[in-house]
């Protein structure tokens, strides 16, 4: 999906196009980008290429990054995002990104085609990558990061930054055989939503925990019943504290779930095993998501960090 070539000189290069081109990228729609130089004036359009960008450039070479890094709740980057200028506009409109004089934009997959194609029509360098749903394909994100932006050496330290905590969770746990794993269900506010694209299912396996609904087949996208979820029998509630609108608040919807008698014969609801943890993490699709994953171990299975 990336490739990277250098600039040498060859028999099939002539020595300007050489010099006009030090290297190029191609990206998850088969765009390729030549760069003559490092960009030094990046737009992000999403929170976790702030996450990855904030953590291995200095923040000169950013120019805008996501409205939502100013946001503690699913930002790990709050106070580095406080040194880039500019956001990217809520409405993603072409002239004003133009206005901020990008020579880079990174942009996630599931932006609108005709947003993308608008910043393209604009003669503006795009890059659109592909959204990573599991441990391995967030690593996969911070390489492509590192080739597109020539800066190897800081990606190195976010991948050793996720192995440490991956690694010390693989050593306190083990291999967990299935019938010790603890059964988990990601509550929102409006119940447990299945979907085949989400990265709950890699940061429960690697913590050691079993995502529901992973027993669910031949299903579409959408929220489950009470009734399923109580066929289910989760362990443990996971809940996300991030009161994103004000309305949200974690400890109202604890009390909502353990007020419902729908779910008295759940295990998860008869101990009152809720886990809270922080939005920034569980929702995290940047090196961050390691930092979940090593939190969740430690409140699931605590007597095995101690």
């Amino acid at each position: 999906m990336l490739n990277i070539t250098t600039g040498c000189s060859s028999n099939a290069v002539t020595k300007d196009t050489a010099a006009a081109t030090a290297y190029s990228v191609t990206d998850s729609q088969g765009y390729t980008i030549d760069f003559t130089a490092k960009p030094h004036r990046i737009v992000s359009f999403s929170i976790s290429t702030d996450e990855i960008l904030l953590d291995m450039l200095p923040s000169n070479r950013i120019a805008a990054v996501s409205s939502l890094a100013d946001d503690p709740g699913i930002s790990n980057v709050v106070q580095k995002a406080k040194e880039v200028p500019s956001r990217v506009p809520r409405n993603s409109n072409a002239e004003a990104v133009l206005a901020l004089n990008p020579d880079l934009i990174i942009i996630p997959d599931f932006v609108d085609t005709n947003v993308i194609q608008s910043l393209r029509d604009l003669k503006l360098n795009v890059y659109v990558y592909k959204t990573p749903f599991t441990v391995e394909e967030v690593k996969n994100s911070i390489r492509e990061m590192a080739k597109l932006t020539g800066d190897q050496q800081n990606a190195d330290k976010l991948l050793a930054y996720m192995d440490t905590r991956l690694d010390l969770v693989q050593q306190k746990l083990g291999q967990l055989p299935p019938e010790q794993q603890k059964r988990v269900a990601f509550m929102r506010d409006n119940g447990v939503y299945y979907s085949n694209k989400t990265s709950f299912h890699d940061v429960f396996k690697n913590s050691g925990l079993y995502d529901i609904t992973s027993d669910i087949e031949n299903r579409p996208d959408g929220l489950l019943s009470q009734e399923e979820i109580v066929r289910l029998k989760p362990d443990i509630f996971i809940m996300a504290d991030w009161n994103y609108d004000g309305k949200h608040d974690s400890d109202d919807l604890k009390n909502t779930i353990l007020s419902n008698e729908a779910y008295r014969d759940i295990p998860a609801w008869q101990n009152e095993n809720i886990i809270l943890i922080n939005g920034s993490r569980i929702f995290s699709l940047s090196q961050y998501m390691a930092d979940a994953i090593l939190e969740l171990a430690q409140k699931a299975y605590p007597e095995k960090f101690n």
